[in-house]
């Protein structure tokens, strides 16, 4: 597959010279062992993030234990790196932006314990969102431990992430006709985005966070396929895009549809008026251009195997791409109104995570649709600094990738990486993706991309060459 996406591999092409960025020996150790083990738990993680346990009845999150096993492995591959601090990028600003939950928590305990929503005191609420909070910190810092351990393999995650996208918009498909069995129910909603809408949501708890996954995903590979020199793997990829971005239409998530159009604007400029602009990019870019055009036509045709009304809902979501004066944009407007108002009132640590409650608007469970605005509200302007500094830093860090990278599709790799971000952050600003799993994934997959020119020694080489450092950091772990 990674031949077939990539135009060539790079699993099978290097050897692992027996070092790891923090100096393990993994080569005739137990290490070695392991390391398969160790990219299985990863690909687990993958997985499992994908998978909404409220939509099955599942008791507990499914990342956990997979989470649990990957932590394991990496503290079994190389234990001493688990204490070291340069094993941890961006370890201020995170612990920064987890602890300024608990300080909200505890800064506010006198009113959340007043509160109560469902009969529950808020307080509850505002320290087990910090408790989730402590565990995707944990959660990056896993998956960036374990990426480091297998730089060889460090092209799959991105394959894993298209896979498990594609196949869940097949499933959608392959159901569609069915609707509304109560089969097809598990993976097509309709009704909420008007009457006859028949929106997709895989595997995720509704339309909205399947959207943001799939505008992730199509936005990391379009990037990635700037950079394919190979002519049968740049087919594929749209081919696999022009499916991914059906999962984008098919999702009714307008923040997803702009974000979209929003990766595909900045790509094109930077074609056009950068170094990045070789003839062929120019020609890739209008494919890609292309590509997306023709996946909402085929969008519609969708829709149009269904009924009329389907067809209509869908024509009219697009008319609606910014509207905000009905609907679910009204709505939002007057909750972040209520919600800017009150973090007046409690600038610098807020009011406690999950917090808001309003007679004024319809109860959210205090959810308020935007990551900034929800930070901004719950933990202040201290825990704002501290979210936007992880997000920037883990730009950075994927920037430096993107400038170093020796190869095409390295550079096409972690410039996706960063469009995903870009996509990520933009959509989190419209719904409550920011504290999910895929989106910690994302942030160690792209942090554990860097590493220094040269890569690992090709398989045949008479006179091995050290290993490089995977990484090139500062003594705390800054960068």
């Amino acid at each position: 597959m990674e031949r077939l996406l990539f135009g060539e591999t790079v699993s099978a092409a290097p050897r692992h010279t027996g070092k790891t960025p923090s100096g393990a020996n993994l080569v005739g150790s137990r290490g070695s062992g392991l390391k398969r083990y160790l990219y299985y738990a990863l690909v687990l993680v993958l997985i499992s993030v994908t998978i909404q346990r409220e939509r099955f009845g599942i008791p507990w999150e499914l990342d956990g234990p997979a989470v649990a096993v990957l932590a394991i492995l990496v503290f079994l591959v190389s234990p001493a790196s688990v204490f070291k601090l340069k094993t941890y990028p961006l370890l201020l600003p995170i612990a920064g932006f987890v602890l300024s939950g608990y300080v909200s928590c505890f800064v506010n305990i006198n009113d959340l314990t007043a509160l109560t929503r469902s009969g529950t005191p808020l307080i509850g609420e505002c320290l087990r969102e910090s408790a989730i909070l402590t565990y995707r910190a944990i959660m990056f810092y896993t998956v960036v431990m374990a990426a480091r351990y297998l730089p060889e393999l460090r092209r799959k995650p991105p394959i894993i992430m298209l896979g498990l996208l594609l196949a869940q918009i097949i499933m959608c498909l392959a159901l569609f006709p069915f609707y509304p069995s109560p089969v097809s129910q598990l993976l097509i909603r309709g009704g909420q985005f008007g009457e006859g809408s028949r929106a997709f949501m895989g595997l995720f708890l509704e339309p909205n966070l399947f959207g943001i996954y799939a505008v992730t995903t199509v936005a990391l590979w379009a990037s990635a396929a700037l950079y394919l020199t190979d002519r049968r793997a740049l087919v594929f990829t749209l081919a696999s895009i022009l499916v991914g971005s059906l999962g984008v239409y098919m999702s009714y998530t307008r923040s997803a549809w702009l974000a979209m159009f929003l990766v595909f604007s900045l790509l094109a400029v930077g074609i056009w008026r950068s170094d990045l602009g070789a003839e062929r990019r120019r020609s890739v870019i209008l494919l890609l251009g292309t590509t997306i055009v023709v996946g909402y036509v085929l969008s519609i045709g969708i829709n149009l195997t269904s009924d009329r009304d389907a067809t209509t809902a869908l024509i009219q979501r697009s008319g609606q791409l910014l509207e905000s004066r009905a609907g679910s944009g009204a709505s939002r407007l007057s909750v972040w109104n209520f919600a800017l108002r009150d973090w007046i009132r409690k600038p610098w640590f807020g009011w406690g995570l999950l917090s808001f409650e309003s007679e004024s608007v319809p109860s959210t469970n205090g959810w308020l649709y935007s990551s900034v605005v929800q930070t901004l509200h719950d933990t202040g302007l201290v825990g704002v600094t501290f979210m936007l500094w992880v997000c920037a830093g883990i730009a950075l860090h994927t920037w430096r990738s993107f400038r170093e990278a020796d190869s095409p599709i390295d550079k096409g790799i972690a410039l996706g990486y960063l469009a995903g971000q870009a996509a990520l952050f933009f959509t989190s600003q419209f719904s409550s993706f920011f504290w999910g799993g895929p989106t910690w994934v994302l942030f160690g997959l792209a942090v554990s991309y860097r590493r220094s020119p040269g890569g690992p020694q090709p398989i045949g080489a008479k006179e091995p060459r050290p290993a490089p450092k995977v990484f090139e950091e500062s003594a705390d772990g800054s960068d």
